[in-house]
Parts: C-alpha cells; sequence; structure tokens
C-alpha cells in the first residue's frame, strides 16, 4: 500500500544529498498514512488515536536547520520500524474484506486448495488430449478435392441420369372438376398476386379478372396458368407442360438450359465468377494447389475479359477458358451452377407474381426446384449412405453440397459437422468423468470433494472448449465467405412485402414500393409485446410445475417437462412466423433474421428456464432442495438427475420427428401408388415420374433450415451450460448432432 501511495512521488536518487533522502521518506510515508485513512473512512487530516503527540506539530523540514532534519530522520526511522505492523494490518483487513465478499457472493463456499489443485491436474490432462485430437484426428472439411470421395463413389457407382428441370410449378388440371373451382376469389389476394403495379404486356388475362367485381377461382387459376406458360418463354426459358399420371394436376416444367440466356442474366445481374486454375498458371501467378487458401479469384462476368485476355495469353479463346466451369449436372458442364439456374428462374417468376401467396390461395399446387438424378446419386453415395454414420472423421463434401444445395445448405452441414467432431473430442473426458463420478459412491467420506473436483474441473474444460471451438469456426466462416466470394451477398425483396408506390429516397425520379413507416414501428412493438407474454407464460407453467411436483424431481417431473417444452414450441412456431410476416420485411434476410432471433428469445426460455429455477430459486422454497443419502440438501444432484432425464426425452422426441418425416414422406407415396394401382382396375398400374414423386417431399425452405439448426443450437446449449454437472449430456447431444 505504501508503494501504491508513493508512486507518483519523486523516489531518493543517488544523486541526492544524504540528508535530503529520510526528508523524502517521512514525506512519502506520512502521505500514505493519510491516504490509508481516507479509505478507511476517517479525515485524513486527523491524528489515529495511536499517533504520536507530536504529529500535530508543524512538520515542516527546513533544510537550513540540522535540528529540524535530524528530527525529520528519527520520524522517518519511527515510521520504517512501524511499518512490518502496518502492513500486517492492511493483510488482516484484505482478508476480512474477503470473507466479507464471499459471505455476500458465494455464502457457504470455502476455498480448499487441494479442490483447486486437483481439479488443474485433470484441466491440464484434457487439455492436452484436445491439442492431440484437433492436431492428429481432426480433418478439416476446407480442401474442395474430391478424390477421397471420389473413390467411395466409384465403388457404390454414379447414376447416369438425364437431366431434370430446374422448376417444377404444379396447377390443378382446368379440365378435370375440383371442390373449389366455384368458389369466390377474393379480389385483393388476386391483386396482391401480382407484385407490379404498373400495366404491362404480362399477365393480361389476370389483371383482367383482378378488376373484374367478382371472379371464380377456377378462372383465376386458369388465368393464371395461361399466363405463366405465356410468360416463361419470353423469358428465355425452355418450358415443357404436361399432366400427372392421374389427370389431376397440370406440371410446369422451367428449364434453363440456353448458355446464351445464362450470359444474359449473369452479365445484367453483375454475376462474379470464380477464374480457372489453369489460367493463373498462364499469368505466370504461382500458387500451390495443395494449400486450400491458394483458390482461384473471382471476377465480374463479362465476355470483354476474353476479348482482353486473347492477345496476351495463350489458349484463351472463350468463355470456359477463363470462368470455372461446374459438370455437376450437365455434362458438358457450364459456368452456371444448377442452384444459380433455380435462382434466376424463381426470381425472374418473383419479380412478375407471389408464387408464395399463389400457394397460399389455392391457384398453385406447389412449386419446388427438381433434383437431379446424377448430383443426388453422387451425393448418396458418397455422403448420404447408411455406411457413412459409422465414419467417425466426419469428413463432408461441402464444396459440392455448396454447388448443388447453395451456401446456406452448406452452411448448416459445415457447422452441424464441425460440431459432430468437436463433440467427440469431448466424449472421451465426459465418459472418463461420468466413471468417476459413478465411482465416487464408493468412496462416502470423500465423495462430496471428489464430485466438486470433477464438477470444476469438467466445468474449466467446457469453457475452454467452447472457446476454442467457436474460434476454429468462425476460422472455417471466413475461409469459405472468401473462398465462395459471399462478402457481398444480394438482398432479394420479398413478393409478399405490401407497400404503396413512392417517390425513391436514392433517386427522386424513381418509385418504389415502400410501407409506412409508423405501421413498421407499431407491428414491431406487437411482435415483441407477443413475444413476452409468451415468455411469461412459459415461465408460469415452470412455476405451476414446480408447484404440482414440490421439488420432487422424478421421472414423471422429468416427462411432464418436456411435454410441455414440446407443447409450447409447437403452439409458438407457427405464432412467430405470423408475427414476422406480420412486421413486413422488405428484404428476405430481414425477414429471416427477425424469425430467428424471436424464435431463438422464446425457446430459450421455453427450454431452459427451469433449470435455472432449480439451480438458483429451488432452495428458497417452502420444499427446499431435496436430500441426499452421503451429501445432504443438494439442489445440484436435483438438477443433475433433471437435466439427464428432461435431454434424453427431448433427444428422444427430436429422433421420433426426424424418422417421422422421413416415414410419412414415404407412406404417402405408397398410398398415391396403391390408389393408382386400384384405379388402374387390375391392369398395369401406370408409373409416377420422378418429378411427381417429388412433390411429396418435405420442404427444406429457409424457415424449415432455420428450424434444424435451432433444434442442435439448443441441444448444443445444454452442454454449455449444463455439461459440468451432468456429463452424460454430452452423450447424448452426440448422438442428437450425427
Amino acid at each position: 500500500p505504501c508503494k501504491g501511495d508513493t508512486d507518483s512521488l519523486p523516489r531518493p536518487s543517488a544523486h541526492l544529498k544524504p540528508a535530503t533522502r529520510p526528508i523524502l521518506a517521512g514525506v512519502a510515508l506520512r502521505t500514505g498514512a493519510r491516504a490509508r485513512r481516507a479509505r478507511l473512512g476517517a479525515d485524513p487530516e486527523e491524528p489515529p488515536p495511536d499517533a504520536d503527540p507530536r504529529a500535530g506539530e508543524d512538520s515542516t523540514v527546513d533544510p537550513s536547520d540540522p535540528k529540524s532534519i535530524d528530527k525529520a530522520g528519527k520520524d522517518a526511522e519511527r515510521e520504517v520500524v512501524e511499518l512490518p505492523d502496518r502492513m500486517d494490518d492492511v493483510a488482516d483487513d484484505g482478508r476480512r474484506d474477503a470473507l466479507k465478499y464471499n459471505d455476500i457472493f458465494f455464502p457457504g463456499w470455502q476455498p480448499e486448495p487441494y479442490l483447486v489443485i486437483s481439479s488443474s491436474i485433470g484441466v491440464l490432462a484434457t487439455m492436452i488430449w484436445l491439442i492431440l485430437f484437433f492436431r492428429c484426428f481432426y480433418f478439416s472439411d476446407r480442401p474442395e478435392s474430391l478424390d477421397w470421395w471420389l473413390k467411395k463413389a466409384k465403388e457404390l457407382g454414379v447414376d447416369d441420369a438425364a437431366e431434370s428441370p430446374d422448376l417444377v410449378i404444379v396447377f390443378r388440371n382446368p379440365g378435370v372438376e375440383s371442390t373449389d373451382a366455384g368458389e369466390e376469389m377474393p379480389q385483393d389476394q388476386l391483386k396482391k398476386l401480382l407484385v407490379s403495379d404498373v400495366q404491362t404486356d404480362e399477365f393480361t388475362r389476370t389483371r383482367e379478372l383482378a378488376q373484374a367485381k367478382t371472379t371464380e377461382k377456377g378462372d383465376a387459376r386458369t388465368a393464371l396458368l395461361q399466363d405463366v406458360r405465356e410468360l416463361l418463354p419470353k423469358l428465355g426459358f425452355n418450358v415443357r407442360t404436361f399432366c400427372t399420371v392421374d389427370n389431376a394436376e397440370v406440371i410446369v416444367a422451367v428449364t434453363l438450359d440456353s448458355e446464351d440466356v445464362v450470359d444474359y442474366y449473369f452479365m445484367r445481374d453483375h454475376r462474379y465468377c470464380q477464374l480457372q486454375q489453369a489460367l493463373t498458371d498462364k499469368l505466370g501467378i504461382v500458387q500451390d494447389p495443395a494449400q486450400n487458401a491458394s483458390a482461384p479469384g473471382w471476377l465480374r462476368y463479362n465476355h470483354g475479359v476474353v476479348e482482353q485476355l486473347k492477345p496476351h495469353v495463350v489458349g484463351v479463346n472463350e468463355v470456359p477458358d477463363v470462368f470455372r466451369v461446374y459438370r455437376g449436372s450437365r455434362k458438358e458442364g457450364s459456368v452456371s451452377r444448377g442452384v444459380d439456374r433455380t435462382r434466376i428462374v424463381f426470381a425472374e417468376l418473383a419479380s412478375h407474381f407471389d408464387l408464395e401467396t399463389a400457394k397460399d390461395t389455392g391457384l398453385v399446387s406447389s412449386f419446388y426446384p427438381v433434383h437431379n438424378r446424377r448430383c443426388l446419386s453422387q451425393l448418396r453415395g458418397i455422403w448420404a449412405s447408411a455406411a457413412a454414420i459409422w465414419d467417425f472423421s466426419f469428413r463432408q463434401p461441402i464444396h459440392l453440397l455448396k454447388a448443388y444445395y447453395g451456401s446456406r445448405v452448406a452452411f448448416f452441414f459445415a457447422w452441424a459437422g464441425f460440431y459432430c467432431k468437436a463433440l467427440l473430442a469431448l466424449l472421451i473426458p465426459a465418459i472418463i468423468c461420468i466413471a468417476l463420478m459413478l465411482a465416487s459412491q464408493y468412496f462416502e467420506y470423500r465423495r462430496v470433494f471428489l464430485i466438486e473436483v470433477l464438477q470444476l474441473g469438467f466445468g474449466v474444460v467446457v469453457i475452454v472448449w467452447a472457446a476454442g471451438i467457436r474460434n476454429l469456426f468462425l476460422q472455417d466462416t471466413q475461409y469459405f465467405v472468401e473462398y465462395w466470394h459471399l462478402w457481398a451477398p444480394q438482398r432479394l425483396p420479398r413478393p409478399q412485402y405490401e407497400g404503396s408506390l413512392r417517390r425513391s429516397h436514392i433517386d427522386g425520379s424513381q418509385m418504389e414500393r415502400r410501407a409506412n413507416s409508423v405501421v413498421l414501428s407499431l407491428t414491431g412493438y406487437f411482435s415483441t409485446l407477443v413475444t413476452i407474454v409468451f415468455c411469461l407464460l412459459v415461465m408460469a407453467a415452470i412455476y405451476g410445475w414446480m408447484t404440482v411436483f414440490h421439488g420432487q424431481m422424478n421421472i414423471v417431473a422429468s416427462i411432464v417437462l418436456a411435454l410441455q417444452i414440446k407443447i409450447f414450441e409447437i403452439i409458438y412456431r407457427p405464432i412467430a412466423m405470423w408475427l414476422t410476416k406480420l412486421e413486413n420485411h422488405k428484404y428476405q434476410v430481414d425477414f429471416i433474421n427477425a424469425l430467428i432471433w424471436k424464435t431463438f428469445a422464446f425457446q430459450f426460455i421455453n427450454y431452459y428456464y427451469a433449470f435455472f429455477y432449480l439451480m438458483i430459486a429451488q432452495k428458497f422454497t417452502e420444499a427446499g432442495c431435496p436430500m441426499v443419502r452421503g451429501i445432504g440438501h443438494d439442489c445440484i444432484w436435483a438438477l443433475r438427475r433433471q437435466v439427464i432425464a428432461t435431454v434424453g426425452f427431448l433427444a428422444v422426441c427430436r429422433l421420433i420427428e426426424v424418422f417421422g418425416n422421413w416415414g410419412w414422406v414415404k407412406l404417402q407415396i405408397f398410398l398415391q401408388n396403391r390408389a393408382l394401382a386400384r384405379s388402374a382396375g387390375g391392369a398395369d398400374a401406370p408409373v409416377r415420374s420422378y418429378m411427381e414423386e417429388q412433390a411429396c417431399l418435405a420442404d427444406f425452405e429457409e424457415a424449415e433450415q432455420m428450424e434444424a439448426k435451432l433444434q442442435l443450437v439448443l441441444s448444443l446449449g445444454f452442454v454449455l451450460l449444463f455439461a459440468c454437472i451432468a456429463p452424460v449430456v454430452v452423450i447424448v447431444v452426440f448422438v442428437v448432432f450425427v
């Protein structure tokens, strides 16, 4: 304390006169004493009770007076003699303050050196294992080479199937009577169907019906089918129309197969394409292909680049000589991938009419991109086979998934695969911790100490593990963002966005559709209020659950809690979607972000509040903490038991949901095939086309992708929050991820 108080004062040095050094020492010590008295709440100028009576006298030192100098030196010597006692007093004050703060913030806890030392040894051993795992057994998904995958594909065989359309739109057959054909079509919905408010040559039949007083749904459906069939060839798309095998529906198959049309859309939208690896070599750029980060750059797609390179680079004559060619869905290859062509077709249709509104009103039965048999067979052989579940390296062809499904789905599988590897690394320490906890019951005299060592050590391990893998995945994310050129994603407008035509804020000469800002703010506040109300309902239900079971956390309580969590989840899921649609977001990315935050905030309360209540508030209730043999009243023991049972039941529910969706799709296909066989009347049943079968598949759009990842995030939250007291959670969550 004296040193800290004198840091700002000049220190005695060798060039000072000997008589001056004790003077400065005395001044410094007196200044430190005043500071200590000020910290203790006393008057800095008032001498302490045991102070020397001479302390109040004039202490000014006159350098020219020998008596004054001698007096100051004696005072300094006395201060130095008393300094150890004062230091002991400061240490006692520090210990007293530490005990006081410990009683306030950590009541009942006493520091145990042996506990810290034992936990530190376990943490150190686990850190060595984690470093060894990520150095020797971890396989990154960054490499784009498919050599390891192609070997497996060659063994399993790859189907050489015909090309598939990029998008399919299904209408009810106008020539077949339907039950809703005579229903009146609301005119506001028919007007909402048309995106553009400007009169154009497209969708003339639908616009005429929208301006009429009344319209039947059958007439609106026929007009929309004719307008779509007339529009698609004008946009440069190849269209094939045919009826389903039962003649109940009409399928409009849209394909973007012309490279000239692809060139037009790529140059119009200023698309960026990756350069050929061979071009970098011809330009004299030395890159090691073995290095994952040494990928060719991206350049805006333009034929002018080819013309400029022709005179200077040998072998550059056409676009495929400059830009990368993909041969996933087409044998001859193309600068566009299947996902690119599907996005172009969907974006062009969405700029003319709202497909989602058409589906909701019944004018369109469904619309979906069609799987390419060649690519799907390859993915099934090298990645989605049943044998791959036993591959604990969890390698994934992320670049192939991105080229086929798009970047959002690729990032989802990259994240899930990475955490499978990370949970596998944590699995070994968790199993050891579980074994030691089970063995602690045979050491009753040290049982509490052993459990505390395991909880403290494994808690530190989980913290370090979580921070480390987060940093590793952020590196992978940044790598894929740069590699796939996603640093400037497009903000696609939503066709469902409602507003009136107003002058643009950017260019006053242009008109754009904008909603009222006051209405948007009010709907946002309303959406937040509804979410808060549902969170309060969950908290009230948790309180009722605790009251019913009186703190006795048995298996019945765990099952009831898990069912309650799932019921609230099912109830709030459509409400969250409705609230997000009510907010009327203009861009799709804003819509998804709002849905994510709204759903996560509710699910966080829904999944974790009961366990926080057990951990913090249970001991203050009338029931208190349950009695545990050999330990006493312990809420942590009840929390551990409740977490294990609830997480296990939620994992079972999640697996039932996944396999239930798969079984539901198979059942629908079986029932439709059986209905076709019965309609044939004993003759050979008609064979359904590949495109018809995919109409039975479940949707996996942005909302479904968000829900799938959120379920894994919530499961991972149990590891981060409660794995230190219940290491079994690591095993259960690992099974869910796999």
